[in-house]
């Protein structure tokens, strides 16, 4: 939290000094995520299993340089989702685990924006970028099927704390596009579209106990969204 605060304030020193019109706002943004880039070792696979529904919300912050250039941030609360298949099997039982996964995430943007001029009260703009994210918590809903030499057993469980196999900081891509609708005076109304693409691993490593000992499951991980933006400039 204490570097968040210190890039919030280096934030606004840029702002003070270089920016020739700045705007903050809010915004809400339903999101569609899931699990790219997903590996595991050959004896204990690991596969993406489907998106989830997630939310975003936070601050933006716009810091304008000329008419038509910004520099965008702020600061969100993000839940990233999706879903994974992991697999497993031994010599005296193979596994099955389904599990749909929800983590809470502090994220810190920083795209460049492109706008058009206005045309009518409507100004169109593109933005890439990248993002800083901070894990806080996760969860993780999931079904197993664990079938040894004599029985096969199944299981649900719900709200698990997975926190401990999440890593804790992650990167990511971010392009989006959208447009900025004149209510009255420097009062905006933004809608767009994001895509949001990991590109640091989110997932640590898993010891599990065998037959044999215990082994190091080496898994990989990536999380993707997409999330339609509706918010308010100010």
């Amino acid at each position: 939290m204490k570097k968040t605060i210190i890039l919030f304030a280096l934030l606004l020193m840029m702002q003070t000094n270089f920016a020739t019109d700045f705007h903050f706002g809010f915004r809400a943004s339903p999101t569609v995520g899931w699990f790219g880039q997903v590996t595991g070792p050959s004896d204990a696979p690991l596969s993406s299993n489907g998106i989830k529904l997630g939310f975003a919300y936070g601050l933006m912050l716009d810091f304008g340089f000329t008419s038509n250039y910004s520099l965008t941030s702020g600061l969100d609360i993000a839940y990233r989702t999706g879903k994974l298949k992991y697999t497993y099997s031994d010599f005296e039982y193979s596994s099955v685990y389904s599990k749909s996964y929800s983590m809470e995430y502090i994220e810190i943007p920083l795209t460049l924006k492109l706008k058009t001029n206005e045309i009518g009260y409507i100004r169109y703009f593109g933005q890439f970028g990248g993002s800083l994210n901070i894990n806080i918590r996760a969860h993780a809903d999931y079904d197993s099927s664990v079938t040894t030499l004599v029985q096969t057993y199944q299981g649900t469980s719900t709200n698990n704390n997975v926190y401990s196999e999440i890593n804790p900081i992650s990167m990511s891509m971010v392009i989006g596009g959208g447009i900025e609708y004149s209510l009255q005076g420097h009062t905006q109304l933004m809608v767009g579209l994001t895509y949001n693409n990991g590109f640091i691993d989110v997932l640590k490593d898993k010891d599990i106990n065998t037959s044999k000992g215990t082994k190091t499951l080496n898994y990989s991980a990536i999380t993707n969204y997409i999330a339609l933006n509706v918010g308010i400039y100010f």
